[in-house]
């Protein structure tokens, strides 16, 4: 399936085989290359033809694909765009489905390299903080969203280590969001 592009045979071959993971599966994520540019109707016929009852991140990282087009694509087949933290550049923060996924790379200006600090994870965690008050109670927004946060995994091993520092804050669904790394 590069660039998306025919993506019948490779989506046959692969989701029986991610299906065996049955309850531990959880969202898929689909990284596109940094040198590819926006192709939204691409995107919109590859999620037309993903099978249903899975949850699908895009972790974009070509700036084309930052528009408002592309967001709304991902909103109306309730699949995440990734929010990304690499090499000292962050994506977007656009929620574009009932939950988000989340990856964070490093914090310096090199890719995979660093820690993050308690400041930085305490800022994550008034973020999500913020965007769970925010879509309380309103239908608009598909019922209640529901945040999943995965921390990347990285050679270090570090990448589990910074969600399990995630400040114990207002979040409700802070040991369901561990639990589910």
């Amino acid at each position: 399936m590069i660039k998306l592009k025919d993506p019948e045979r490779g989506i046959l071959n692969f989701m029986p085989r991610a299906q065996r993971l049955g309850r531990k599966l959880g969202p898929v994520l689909w990284q596109l290359p940094p040198r590819w540019n926006v192709n939204a109707e691409r995107l919109e016929e590859f999620l037309a033809k993903l099978p249903s009852g899975f949850r699908y991140a895009f972790e974009l990282r070509n700036p084309s694909w930052m528009t408002d087009r592309v967001y709304e694509i991902l909103h109306r087949h309730n699949a995440a765009f990734c929010l990304y933290e690499l090499a000292g550049y962050r994506s977007p923060l656009e929620i574009t489905a009932s939950w988000t996924y989340i990856r964070l790379h490093g914090p310096t200006q090199f890719k995979y390299q660093g820690s993050y600090s308690n400041a930085q994870l305490e800022g994550w965690a008034r973020r999500i903080d913020g965007w769970e008050q925010e879509t309380e109670g309103d239908l608009r927004l598909l019922r209640q969203r529901r945040l999943r946060v995965r921390g990347q995994q990285r050679a270090d091993a570090e990448g589990p280590a910074h969600w399990r520092r995630l400040p114990n804050s207002r979040s409700r669904n802070r040991k369901r969001l561990m639990k589910s790394r």
